[in-house]
């Protein structure tokens, strides 16, 4: 597919769907599993999910992880993501602290960055 008279591979179009999904659902999980009920996970917390997918995925793409060249081993993927990931909390937190609005909370960030983190290497792995 051509974007911007450059040439995008379907398979890189469908993978960062597929990691959008990932970690949107990430958000949703982590606050359900830290208020202990997926009751309280409302559309509160739709604007913190596509915010933090975005992030990530610019974080993600910084660090090389949607080259179209780079298919490299499990171990340096790995490596990337923990890295990439390190400087998307850094980034959510400062974006946590220009719109409050979109705070979280420690716990439910916290277990959202594992759950996306997991998310997105077994979808490396399955890629």
């Amino acid at each position: 597919m051509r974007y911007f008279y450059h040439y995008i591979p379907a398979p890189i179009i469908l993978l960062v769907i597929v990691d959008a999904i990932a970690l949107i659902l990430s958000i949703l999980l982590g606050a359900a599993l830290r208020f202990s009920s997926p009751d309280l996970v409302q559309e509160d917390f739709l604007p913190t999910s596509i915010t933090f997918a975005l992030i990530m995925q610019m974080a993600m793409a910084t660090f090389g992880l949607y080259q179209r060249e780079f298919r490299g081993r499990m171990r340096e993927v790995g490596t990337r993501l923990i890295a990439s990931f390190v400087v998307g909390f850094a980034l959510m937190s400062f974006v946590f602290y220009i719109v409050p609005h979109l705070y979280l909370g420690r716990g439910a960030f916290g277990l959202s960055l594992l759950v996306g983190m997991v998310s997105i290497w077994c979808i490396r792995a399955a890629f």
